[in-house]
């Protein structure tokens, strides 16, 4: 399903983006903690991110509207990058039946 150069590169950028997520995910986690520990977010959980933009400012308001904004657009980019390498796929097979998989990869990648 990976359309890349080839093998190491994938498993450079499986490494890398392990690595990003545990480190997003741990910042994440010490953040709820931190929130947690504070008495109006967890009595009032539906205002937490307002609350936090106010005590914070606007500065890290719009960072966290631009995350989740890239983090939406991001999912929804791979989701259609997916879609199409699987339509072009098989629609390679559907025109030549005994294309190898090397050919329908590269048909793949040029579409």
């Amino acid at each position: 399903m990976f359309a890349a150069k080839n093998v190491r590169a994938i498993k450079q950028s499986a490494v890398i983006a392990s690595m990003l997520g545990f480190i997003f995910w741990t910042s994440m986690v010490f953040l709820g903690i931190m929130i947690h520990s504070m008495e109006y977010p967890r009595n009032h959980p539906e205002e937490a991110y307002m609350w936090i933009a106010s005590m914070a400012g606007p500065i890290p308001l719009a960072l966290m509207s631009v995350l989740i904004m890239a983090t939406s657009i991001s999912t929804v980019s791979g989701i259609i990058q997916a879609m199409a390498t699987a339509i072009s796929n098989d629609i390679a097979k559907q025109i030549d039946i005994q294309i190898s998989n090397e050919k329908a990869l590269k048909v793949t990648r040029i579409s």
